[in-house]
């Protein structure tokens, strides 16, 4: 989860600066629960599987600005989606 002290007001705000100066002006800080089963799998990855790992780290991240309303176009994350997928189903060819 990403929290701004005043999110209601940093909303308003944030229609009258650039996407890419947003994180910079509201400081927003990404909150971990460590004992969600995500977290903890991630963990549990972490050394077998650098590359999912970091997909999976980055896609959270992500996830959190979404929530947030703090990411205008998510399309930048679509190559990672995709990543993700094929790690979940295989990447064998069909």
């Amino acid at each position: 989860m990403l929290t701004v002290s005043d999110m209601v007001s940093a909303r308003r705000f944030l229609r009258a600066i650039r996407p890419e100066d947003r994180g910079k002006i509201l400081q927003p800080t990404l909150e971990i629960n460590p004992n969600h089963t995500i977290i903890k799998r991630l963990a549990a990855v972490k050394d077998k599987d650098t590359r999912l790992a970091v997909l999976v780290a980055e896609q959270l991240y992500d996830n959190a600005l979404i929530a947030a309303g703090l990411m205008d176009d998510p399309r930048r994350m679509l190559g990672r989606l995709d990543s993700l997928m094929e790690s979940v189903v295989g990447e064998e060819e069909v």
